[in-house]
């Protein structure tokens, strides 16, 4: 019927109007606490959803090939070196050639005048007498050599031989001497610049000498190995272990040779090398090996033991000016 109020019946309508909010409030908040439920699924669901769009876009750039100039460019110039400081390794020398006529023009290595030989060796090791002994002089003459104990040489010093005038003989300092090193001993020097190296030693040769001969292969110079001051070893070995003078010769040989052949091998070079066994008195004297036998009592002449080749060297290297003035030895051995 029709709504009365101030009637029982007035109050229906408000009654089921309640009832109604009070379920449409009910389905809100029900609504509601379902959406916040899964909110955090949304949002796990929106950080996945991110990461991956990130990384495509990751991957996509990665993929892009890098922008590069088509324009050419010329590298950048190095910086100048400066003239006082030596060359890096990384700089590519000069070649050999270069570097001898350099070496030659500045030590006053003058090819027409002769041939060039240098001496060379650790100190004390008898380079002086050698060049003294060749140039058929003592020690003591006014135009020797000057000879040290220890060392004598400072500087390189050039003699011209009085009968073979186209054998031009330098006198070199010590290796490892003070300002010589072994490791430079041969660029320092500059033997490249030489027709001919003697490497000398009073006793066993050194890691130096064997380095000389190796750079002296290198720059196609010959060279030959020269054993000192036999005299005093053959002495002193027939002393020591009594021995002739000719069996104590004989030993020193062996040993010598031996021990030169091991220090090749050691340093990767050929057992060519020559071996020169000398007294550097014995180019004056032959008679300097003349010791009296302990077993006949008579005096057993050795001679000279490879003076003789080291001239018969220098004769076939130039030709001599006066070969007949030359010692009874020395001309045997050259003609």
């Amino acid at each position: 019927g029709s709504y009365h109020p101030g009637t029982k019946s007035s109050h229906l309508p408000l009654c089921i109007s309640s009832i109604l909010q009070s379920y449409k409030l009910s389905l809100s908040l029900k609504t509601m606490g379902n959406v916040c439920s899964q909110i955090p699924m949304a949002l796990l669901g929106w950080g996945v959803t991110i990461q991956a769009t990130f990384n495509r876009v990751m991957d996509y750039l990665g993929r892009l090939p890098i922008m590069r100039s088509t324009t050419p460019t010329e590298p950048s110039p190095a910086a100048p070196i400066p003239p006082s400081l030596p060359l890096p390794p990384s700089v590519a020398p000069e070649p050999p050639e270069v570097l001898i006529e350099k070496a030659r023009n500045e030590l006053g290595v003058d090819s027409k005048v002769g041939l060039h030989f240098a001496v060379v060796g650790g100190c004390g090791v008898g380079k002086s007498s050698f060049v003294n002994g060749i140039r058929l002089l003592v020690d003591s003459a006014e135009d020797a050599a000057i000879v040290g104990e220890t060392e004598g040489t400072h500087s390189i010093e050039q003699f011209q031989h009085p009968l073979l005038n186209r054998v031009i003989l330098w006198d070199f300092p010590g290796a490892e001497s003070m300002g010589h090193p072994a490791a430079t001993y041969f660029h320092d020097m500059k033997l490249y610049a030489f027709d001919y190296i003697f490497i000398l030693s009073s006793d066993r040769f050194l890691r130096v000498d064997f380095d000389i001969a190796k750079l002296a292969q290198s720059y196609e110079k010959p060279c030959a190995f020269v054993r000192t001051k036999a005299d005093l070893a053959i002495k002193r070995i027939s002393e020591k272990q009594g021995m002739t003078a000719l069996e104590a010769s004989n030993h020193l040989r062996e040993s010598v040779e031996g021990t030169l052949q091991e220090g090749l091998k050691n340093s990767g070079l050929t057992p060519s090398f020559p071996l020169y066994i000398i007294s550097n008195t014995a180019f004056t004297n032959v008679d300097a090996y003349t010791i009296r036998s302990s077993e006949g009592g008579e005096d057993t002449s050795l001679g000279e033991m490879d003076e003789h080749k080291i001239y018969g060297l220098l004769a076939d290297s130039v030709k001599p000016s006066r070969v007949d003035t030359l010692p009874k030895a020395v001309t045997r051995s050259i003609t």
